[in-house]
């Protein structure tokens, strides 16, 4: 398997040090007219009806990207608005023919997990209407869930299966230097590598 470029960040995405082959992006947040949702105050009867706007995804673009769905510089920053943890950015060799970058992150709790993991998914109908929606891998596991968005493969993982599967070693170093690769599958880990590798699939 070939090497791949792994990068950590907990900085600001417009300071992250990227993949070189990363398109760079001058304007990652661009302008666009937010989706408004309009709910009534609890009022009694005789009372003003006051109108409230909330809009789920300020500060997001709603735009479709330039290599993708998303790019991968305006897409950390969303993981970090989101508040998951110790983003890693893992450039994937072209020779695997799967996706451009893997994403990997930390939730601080099977809510939080799904919550984001939906959110992303809502935003991509947004930005790609005519688009088949990526499906959400392991939406009732509170370990791990995933997303394959095109361009890029997003992992949210708990800490605890984090440090236990390490995709980081096994995408950055290879199986051979992976410890885990060696030992007897489990069912977790059947359904990590089906999703994680398309092209062993039979």
């Amino acid at each position: 398997m070939g090497m791949s470029s792994l990068y950590y960040t907990n900085l600001p995405a417009d300071q992250m040090k990227l993949p070189r082959k990363s398109t760079s992006i001058s304007n990652v947040y661009k302008v666009f007219q937010p989706v408004k949702f309009y709910v009534s105050a609890n009022t009694s009867i005789g009372d003003t009806e006051e109108i409230v706007e909330i809009d789920d995804f300020k500060g997001i673009s709603l735009q479709h990207g330039i290599t993708g769905v998303f790019d991968i510089e305006e897409f950390v920053g969303i993981l970090q608005l989101e508040k998951l943890g110790n983003v890693a950015v893992i450039a994937i060799p072209p020779s695997l023919n799967y996706v451009d970058y893997m994403v990997i992150t930390t939730g601080k709790s099977p809510k939080q997990m799904t919550a984001v993991a939906e959110f992303i998914r809502r935003i991509f109908k947004k930005r790609s209407p005519s688009s088949v929606p990526p499906v959400l891998e392991g939406k009732n596991n509170k370990d791990w869930i995933a997303l394959d968005l095109g361009n890029m493969a997003l992992h949210i993982f708990s800490s605890k299966a984090r440090k236990m599967y390490d995709l980081e070693t096994l995408w950055t170093c290879g199986a051979a230097f992976d410890d885990l690769s060696h030992e007897e599958e489990d069912a977790f880990t059947a359904l990590l590598r089906e999703h994680t590798f398309p092209s062993q699939k039979a």
